[in-house]
């Protein structure tokens, strides 16, 4: 079993940051990667015609809470240890495939 690649997790703690300093100006969190500093849309890590990588989404935000989650494509699909990996505001931190491999998933 493998943690997902480091630079994912990177870019999600990141899109995490931003999520913090987007709501000190706005009071609110956003679902818009543009609105974040983000000009890709999908936004992949590595590159999205590499053969494996995650796209990157902000699949919920509201005024009190947000979900970053990192899907794997290509061939990243075939880590069904892990799978999709989230994070909230509250920094709780999951892996889709199998949850007991979460901190591990992780790098935790």
């Amino acid at each position: 079993l493998e943690t997902a690649p480091e630079y994912t997790i990177d870019v999600l703690m990141d899109l995490a940051g931003r999520e913090e300093r987007y709501f000190y100006s706005k009071n609110t969190y956003t679902k818009t990667l543009g609105d974040l500093g983000i000009s890709t849309d999908p936004y992949c890590v590595e590159l999205c015609t590499d053969s494996r990588y995650y796209q990157v989404t902000i699949p919920s935000a509201s005024t009190t809470d947000y979900t970053l989650e990192a899907d794997p494509k290509g061939a990243q699909t075939q880590d069904t240890e892990c799978g999709n990996l989230s994070v909230n505001k509250a920094g709780v931190k999951s892996a889709s495939g199998d949850p007991s491999n979460t901190r591990r998933c992780w790098g935790s």
